[in-house]
């Protein structure tokens, strides 16, 4: 007998084992976008004279995948906590419990303002939301930042004694005036919480207070858009920096100062 090719040789090892022919490819999916069919670009089909010959066109549908990611970094620089991240004006109760009719129209009174302040339609560049505890500060105020971010716009949200910590930790990792910089030059700033340590002190300012005044110093001299909550009369902080809070005459400043019952305890 003689030798069997190799192409006999093979058919009699598939037989041998049934081998079967291997099946066609899948064929692939069609693609997501008819338009540029998933490269995130396309030209257009024009004669070669056109001046649009040969341009290349970002899709729309990786433009909205751009977008998309961007809000996605104005959220995540926001630093906005997870409690107040949902928080929206056209959401909240604008009839909170255990007010009186009176204290309910003066509530509306200034979520209405703050909810012109956030779309900037104001002519006050800082507002200040002082008085008792509970009463909807914080939530107003995230309220305005999650409207500057549905606009795209930058917006900061920061608790105060958090600021301190960065910036005591910044002295470690040499980052101290770059975090300072970044706290004194963001478009809108939210300081939340300035509390009772900051009140004025007869032997001069404590390294807190230092670090408030050389925030909101920067952001009086630009006219910047800051908004501050707190449960301190601004008359009990330190003169330099309530000076600059109370500054009505100038019509920088918006104050309300409220007595109003708590959210949490209608109290």
């Amino acid at each position: 007998m003689g030798m069997k090719s190799v192409g006999q040789t093979l058919a009699a090892i598939r037989e041998r084992h049934g081998a079967k022919p291997l099946p066609p490819a899948p064929a692939e999916p069609a693609p997501a976008c008819a338009d540029c069919r998933d490269r995130g670009w396309y030209s257009l089909d024009v004669e070669i004279s056109d001046p649009q010959f040969g341009e290349v066109i970002p899709c729309e549908c990786r433009s909205e995948v751009w977008q998309e990611r961007q809000r996605e970094k104005l959220r995540t620089f926001a630093g906005l906590p997870e409690g107040l991240a949902r928080c929206r004006f056209e959401d909240m109760s604008w009839s909170p419990p255990g007010m009186s009719d009176a204290q309910r129209r003066r509530f509306v009174t200034v979520a209405e303002y703050c909810r012109q302040y956030a779309m900037g339609t104001t002519d006050e560049k800082w507002l200040l939301l002082a008085g008792s505890i509970g009463w909807g500060k914080s939530h107003l105020a995230a309220c305005i930042v999650n409207t500057r971010l549905e606009r795209n716009e930058i917006a900061k949200f920061l608790d105060f004694p958090s600021v301190l910590q960065e910036l005591r930790a910044g002295f470690e990792d040499n980052s101290y005036a770059q975090i300072l910089e970044g706290y004194k030059t963001v478009p809108l700033l939210v300081l939340d919480d300035v509390g009772a340590e900051y009140r004025k002190q007869s032997d001069g300012m404590s390294w807190s207070q230092e670090q408030l005044y050389l925030i909101l110093n920067h952001r009086y001299a630009e006219r910047m858009e800051t908004v501050i909550t707190t449960n301190v009369k601004p008359s009990e902080l330190d003169a330099r920096i309530s000076d600059r809070i109370r500054d009505v005459g100038t019509g920088l400043s918006k104050l309300f100062m409220e007595e109003l019952p708590s959210y949490r305890t209608a109290k």
